[in-house]
């Protein structure tokens, strides 16, 4: 899960493209990566955080409307954690 702290409040990042509030390349913000650490496994593990920059990318249009349609989430240093940057491209 990530959550993105933007001009307008918070927002949970899902699958969903995100309509750009301007035409440009990408846009980026901050937000924080949760993610299991799944020890000792999955079932019974420690949802852990980190800081994280978000970008999102690939603008297209769809439908007539320009929509970013890749998520790019990378945990911020110092990553105590060891979390894994995470990319979701949409079709």
């Amino acid at each position: 899960m990530v959550s993105c702290q933007g001009a307008r409040g918070s927002q949970n990042a899902g699958d969903r493209p995100t309509r750009p509030a301007a035409k440009t390349d990408s846009r980026v913000t901050n937000g924080t990566l949760t993610e299991n650490d799944c020890k000792p496994d999955c079932a019974d593990g420690t949802d852990v955080s980190e800081p994280a920059t978000v970008t999102l990318s690939k603008l297209k249009s769809i439908g007539g409307d320009e929509l970013y349609t890749q998520m790019t989430i990378t945990p911020a240093p110092p990553n105590v954690h060891r979390l894994e940057p995470i990319t979701r491209t949409l079709p």
